[in-house]
């Protein structure tokens, strides 16, 4: 049995117990809010599984306009009106560290954050950093030409200097990790070794006796 069929057993085992029960107005209010709240993070679920998803398969090349949603959340979160929506939820994001808030922004709309339900917005916001480190994604997606555009594109915000500072340092770490790796895994030439290990060792070749 996959995952999907037991949890479906279950809900289905659920559904039909609660007509074998007595129930209170209180007990029915509780339930409701219960299945509320799940409905809300399957939404979310949904939401960054089909991100993951497009990023996995393609990059960011398919994903719905990444450039001008990175583009709009950065207007929303530090534009002239950012004071405007200075609530909690939007400090939440920018509270964020860069990975998950452009994996949010690539995933949502500012719009879809403001009509979310605020249990939604809370699994989002709890959720997403757990969920996003469990899954492989292409190493250099937050910097794809896409997202980078979208970046730039608000560059002269007043309020963006600390979130880009620490977009350019996560890209200059990110090429640097990358440049090693790729030190590691170049073949050696015979003879010959990385800087790494100091200058080039003579090769002793073995003596050969007549």
């Amino acid at each position: 049995m996959s995952d999907l069929e037991s949890m479906l057993e279950q809900l289905d085992l659920i559904g039909k117990h609660m007509w074998d029960i007595s129930l209170d107005k209180s007990s029915f209010s509780s339930l409701k809010t219960k299945i509320s709240d799940l409905e809300a993070q399957i939404a979310v679920h949904d939401a960054l599984q089909n991100t993951v998803r497009q990023l996995q398969e393609s990059g960011t090349s398919t994903l719905t306009k990444p450039q001008s949603r990175v583009s709009k959340f950065l207007e929303t979160l530090y534009g002239n009106n950012a004071s405007a929506t200075d609530e909690s939820r939007w400090n939440s994001l920018r509270c964020l560290d860069c990975e998950t808030f452009l994996f949010i922004a690539v995933s949502y709309t500012p719009m879809d954050i403001t009509k979310m339900p605020r249990i939604g917005f809370q699994y989002l916001i709890e959720s997403a950093p757990k969920y996003l480190s469990k899954k492989l994604l292409p190493p250099r997606w937050m910097f794809s030409r896409e997202l980078q555009l979208g970046v730039a594109d608000k560059a002269d915000l007043a309020g963006i200097a600390q979130f880009k500072r620490r977009y350019h340092e996560l890209e200059f770490d990110m090429n640097n990790t990358l440049d090693d790796e790729e030190r590691r895994k170049r073949p050696r030439a015979e003879g010959q070794s990385n800087d790494k290990d100091g200058p080039p060792r003579k090769l002793l070749l073995p003596r050969y006796y007549k």
